[in-house]
């Protein structure tokens, strides 16, 4: 009940959007609301939007500053000319609803300042420290933490005291369940203390993410199998006699492996816990039609049952194989109560017949007639074969995929003996053959392997005989044309062969044969190029040549093309630069990350200088100063936004991953130190390295993936010499490997290739066996 002297607020996560604004897609969720109506959601909330009027939103204007009802009707009088008197009348009701969902809020209470958090980066917790915020609500905030020994943590804390008992309620579910198809209770606060529980951190991505990419990348049966083993994992959860009670999609992690891990058990329902049961809450498109009723009645909604997380399971199912709801709900929270508790739901013509079945028993009919969770796994599990819904995957997947990349590439091997199955480009560096006589280069020299330093050899060779053939460095279906890569990047092009047969005949200690390999090099890298980034352009010729004087030395008898080449290719790289406005302004360069923009060519200029022992471009320091300004800091953490455009959010995307994200930061900033010797630019590389661990990726690959990123925590480990950057890159290599295998042959992939496939990943595990030698093939330090 609102006081008469009470203050108010709009709470400060409140966004009024007129419906007019929305896109069509979005107006129709609506169900046909009139235009001049507004959509008021919260960001933090737990509510669907909710519509008012033009006017009331007018009103609610008023309580942007702390007002009681009176105070802000006389201003909205004053301003409009309208009778103050009839105007509360109008709207008193609503402003009431208003506070009691949310939206309006005491201005006293904590909610008026929703976005302050309780525990801030650095900040001790749970015998650990707090590295970001990762989740955050009116009512309930989650953090990472790592403890000192590395591992992390997630500390769920509560935001008001109301959310006390549910933390609570959560520990003692947690306990029984003890890592069960959950994360594991590791600690509990004191009872002098905030309320928060500490539980293992759980690697993972959100089922909709995951059943999205199976989706779009054709992988029908990965779904189905992604679909059974979450009703497996409600079989195993009830059968343990817990009751979920909170059912949703974004309740659902799936890890790298393909595991699913239940989240967020609150609400959950368990004989043997202590205190008082939880109330009933949950995810409203995910109300069972019981819930849905009472609240639209105002009446208390029944007992969280097994037969309520059936419908939402099913609900949940159906959304994930098909990308829809099985009700065209719309966004106005009443309407959409009333669909769910009046309507029948519609499934996809596209379910399969014994699917649709059990998900229409589920979804439909009275809740005592609704199957089971094993019926629903039973019904999904006849649709894939038995190994899909199990783990056949070794107890270390990345020494499986070790075994057999490297088992494919040898004598006998189906790509020794077959070709690659890629399709082209079967010849560069980075999809084809170039890119594994790099790889087995590598690996030959850190196992001290004759054998494999032979069959560099021989990858080397048909990289070169395939050279000619029109499919050697382009591809039409991956869109990869002479056009787009132009004529130098060794990545992409011709030079890059040769820069790998100089580096496999040094490995040979074939003198004469590195230095012929490297006359053909310095040709093929000289000729002109529109682009200044590494992966397509100038960028990449200053850092390959600079990576083959830093492996055969300046004493090598090859080593004065290259230092011509590299002071030519510098000099006109910088040309190019010092035109440059702010990089936050440039025009021509407006990429950021290390495959295509500002960091790569900064980090291409440190590598050559120090490789040819020559001081660097006197503009380089500021450029690093003007890139390190732009970073942005999440935690403990920092990354930097893909390009220097702002996008309608403010600025551009995230991503963790070597290509855009902040790998390749860890590489630039940890150079820039070696270079500077000034502590500042380890710390940044420091903090890169913490958003590339924590910022987990779908992907596996050496370019935009697991794999990249694991090879930068490896750079991270050399440089600070600490032990648990080794083994968080240990744990991003496996993650790889297993994202790997999950994926095979659910989306378009180049399995051969270095940067975009599994030859990237089976690398990175023979350079973990070595991890104080570690280096990112063809791109780090190879000596």
């Amino acid at each position: 009940m609102i006081r008469p002297e009470q203050e108010l607020l709009l709470a400060p996560d409140v966004q009024m959007v007129p419906v007019s604004a929305l896109d069509e897609k979005m107006r129709g969720a609506f169900k046909g609301a009139d235009a001049e109506r507004v959509a008021l959601t919260r960001r933090m909330g737990r509510a669907a939007s909710t519509l008012v009027d033009a006017a009331l939103a007018e009103v609610l204007e008023e309580f942007r500053e702390p007002s009681t009802i009176a105070q802000a009707i006389l201003r909205y009088s004053q301003r409009t000319g309208l009778d103050g008197a009839a105007t509360l009348d109008d709207v008193y009701v609503s402003l009431r609803q208003c506070f009691e969902h949310g939206y309006l809020v005491d201005a006293h209470d904590d909610r008026a300042t929703a976005t302050e958090v309780i525990f801030a980066p650095g900040d001790e917790v749970a015998d650990g420290t707090v590295v970001r915020c990762v989740h955050l609500v009116d009512d309930v905030e989650v953090h990472q933490v790592v403890l000192a020994s590395g591992r992390l943590l997630a500390v769920k804390v509560a935001r008001t005291p109301a959310t006390a008992p549910l933390l609570d309620n959560e520990a003692q579910v947690l306990a029984h369940l003890a890592g069960r198809v959950a994360p594991a209770l590791v600690a509990r606060s004191r009872p002098d203390e905030v309320s928060w529980l500490a539980l293992e951190w759980c690697h993972g991505s959100k089922a909709p993410d995951v059943a999205s990419g199976l989706r779009t990348g054709g992988g029908r049966q990965a779904l189905i199998s992604l679909a059974a083993r979450l009703a497996a994992a409600y079989v195993t959860l009830h059968d343990l006699g817990v009751v979920h009670g909170d059912v949703h999609p974004g309740n659902v992690l799936v890890t790298p492996s393909g595991e699913i891990r239940l989240i967020d058990f609150g609400l959950a329902l368990w004989a043997g816990a202590t205190g008082s049961p939880p109330p009933r809450g949950g995810v409203l498109p995910f109300y069972d039609p019981a819930h849905a009723a009472a609240v639209l009645a105002g009446r208390v909604p029944p007992s969280v049952s097994e037969s309520a997380d059936i419908y939402g399971l099913a609900a949940v199912l159906h959304e994930l194989l098909t990308g829809h709801h099985h009700l065209d709900l719309s966004l106005e929270r009443d309407v959409a109560l009333r669909q769910i508790a009046n309507e029948e739901p519609v499934l996809a013509p596209t379910l399969p017949v014994e699917v649709s079945a059990v998900l229409g028993a589920a979804l439909g009919g009275e809740p005592g007639a609704r199957p089971r969770a094993s019926d629903l796994a039973a019904a999904l599990g006849t649709l894939v074969p038995a190994p899909a819904l199990g783990h056949d995957l070794r107890k270390d997947p990345l020494e499986q995929l070790v075994d057999g990349v490297l088992a494919a590439l040898g004598p006998g091997g189906t790509w020794f003996d077959h070709g690659l199955p890629n399709g082209g480009p079967r010849s560069s560096v980075f999809y084809g053959s170039a890119g594994i006589a790099a790889a087995t280069r590598r690996v030959a020299m850190l196992r001290s392997d004759h054998a494999m330093s032979a069959l560099a050899d021989e990858w080397s060779e048909r990289a070169l005989a395939d050279s000619e053939e029109p499919d050697a460095f382009a591809s039409v279906e991956l869109g990869v044309t002479s056009e787009e890569i132009g004529q130098v990047s060794p990545y992409l092009q011709r030079s890059g062969l040769h820069a790998t047969e100089a580096l496999v005949a040094h490995a040979r200690a074939d003198v004469a044969g590195a230095r012929r390999a490297v006359g053909r090099y310095v040709a093929t890298a000289t000729g002109p190029s529109e682009s200044l980034d590494v992966t397509l352009g100038v960028g990449g010729v200053l850092l390959t040549t600079a990576m083959l004087l830093e492996t055969l030395g300046v004493a090598h008898p090859a080593a004065a093309p290259l230092q011509e080449l590299g002071q030519g290719t510098s000099a006109r790289l910088w040309r190019a630069l010092n035109d440059e406005a702010d990089i936050s302004e440039a025009t021509e360069l407006t990429y950021l990350g290390v495959a295509h923009g500002w960091a790569g060519v900064l980090l291409a200029s440190l590598r050559w200088h120090a490789a040819a022992g020559t001081p660097p471009p006197l503009g380089l320091p500021d450029r690093l100063e003007q890139l390190a300004s732009l970073s942005r800091t999440v935690g403990l953490g920092a990354w930097w936004p893909a390009t220097n455009r702002r996008d309608r959010l403010g600025w551009s995307s995230h991503a963790g991953g070597w290509c855009h994200g902040t790998a390749g930061y860890v590489h630039l900033w940890s150079t820039a130190f070696a270079a500077y010797g000034e502590r500042r630019w380890a710390e940044l590389a420091e903090r890169a390295g913490w958003d590339t661990y924590t910022t987990r990726t779908r992907i596996s690959q050496l370019c935009c993936g697991a794999c990249g990123q694991a090879y930068a925590l490896l750079a991270l480990y050399r440089l600070t010499e600490a032990s648990a950057w080794r083994d968080r890159a240990a744990e991003l290599a496996r993650d790889a490997a297993s994202l790997s295998a999950y994926h095979r042959g659910a989306e378009v992939r180049l399995p051969a290739s270095l940067f975009k496939g599994d030859v990237g990943i089976a690398t990175l595990g023979v350079d973990l066996e070595h991890p104080d030698e570690a280096s990112m093939p063809f791109f780090g330090p190879d000596q």
